[in-house]
């Protein structure tokens, strides 16, 4: 390996660090590092942080179910497990305000609600409630969207209890589970005012 390459692999090499202490827990890595070669040569200076940024503003927007690794436990051992250890970056797959009935369609944002959330992190998923109010995730949070849980997300029968101390919504859109769930709403819409 020339010294070009190497100082090129250990730039790489720090910028997967500090995606990893972000949560990201990402394969592909024949794309990620087409993506960190890139965002280096459009650095200005360079700096592994600079770069992590753009890569993950990238990161975002794509599927975890291309690019993820398990990061989740087994959907097995979860009743052994009392809370997931986070960072952890996790994909929304299905968000659902449980204190509404389908038929009542969307739910006015002033009620009291309970999301329901299907989180994934491209391999497992994971059933989330919404423990206490988390005012970040807006009512029509699209599937595709990223979340970061944090600290020691709580974990009873299986279910993960959020609040706002324990996730952050970190956003992305990925476009074609966005357009579908953007159909869907439609069709929902529709359906409710017909």
């Amino acid at each position: 390996m020339d010294g070009l390459e190497e100082s090129s692999s250990k730039a790489a090499e720090a910028v997967l660090e500090i995606l990893r202490t972000r949560g990201w827990s990402l394969g592909g890595i024949d794309q990620l590092n087409a993506l960190i070669i890139i965002h280096s040569a459009l650095s200005d200076d360079g700096d592994p942080c600079t770069v992590a940024n753009a890569v993950e503003s990238e990161l975002l927007n794509m599927d975890l179910r291309s690019i993820g690794l398990k990061s989740l436990p087994d959907p097995n051992l979860l009743n052994k497990t009392s809370y997931l250890q986070g960072p952890k970056i996790l994909q929304i797959s299905a968000v659902r305000d449980i204190s509404v009935s389908s038929i009542e369609g969307f739910p006015n944002s002033s009620k009291r609600r309970l999301l329901k959330l299907g989180l994934t992190d491209g391999h497992n998923e994971i059933t989330a409630i919404e423990y206490s109010h988390i005012p970040s995730i807006p009512n029509d949070i699209a599937p595709g969207s990223k979340v970061r849980l944090d600290n020691k997300a709580p974990l009873h029968n299986c279910i993960v209890c959020l609040n706002p101390k324990v996730i952050t919504v970190i956003g992305g859109i990925v476009q074609s589970l966005h357009e579908e769930w953007q159909m869907n709403k439609n069709i929902l819409v529709f359906h409710v005012h017909h």
